[in-house]
């Protein structure tokens, strides 16, 4: 099954219709050219390629959920009600992590906050 992803990817202010343009020249359409980076939709083979090809974009990030968030607290509590099991294997998430570790992003028009917390509802495992 093919998942269609709300990709993000972020570059420096002023070259984004630079990373628009490399998108488009890789084939992909429907682009939301935004302050510090683009947006748009695609799969794992999308997300692949961008990683390979582009040269202006900073990282590819999926979207996971969106929710509002004021506080610290808010945010980690939204980060919590997300279903990781939808992303990470519920076998054996260890095959992929020496050591779990969330960081939530919350973007905001004007500036990316990076926050961290270890108890975000992850499972906590470090594997020596």
């Amino acid at each position: 099954m093919i998942m269609p992803y709300h990709l993000s990817i972020p570059c420096k202010f002023g070259i984004e219709s630079v990373l628009a343009d490399e998108l488009k020249n890789l084939g992909f359409n429907n682009l939301n050219v935004l302050n510090g980076g683009v947006e748009f939709y695609g799969n794992a083979e999308t997300i692949v390629k961008t990683n390979l090809w582009l040269r202006t974009g900073e990282r590819v990030l999926i979207k996971l959920a969106e929710f509002p968030a004021v506080t610290f607290d808010e945010l980690f509590e939204g980060v919590r009600k997300i279903q990781w099991t939808d992303y990470i294997q519920k076998k054996r998430p260890d095959q992929y992590l020496k050591q779990v570790r969330l960081i939530a992003i919350a973007l905001t028009p004007k500036l990316p906050i990076h926050c961290q917390k270890s108890d975000c509802g992850m499972p906590q495992k470090t594997i020596p």
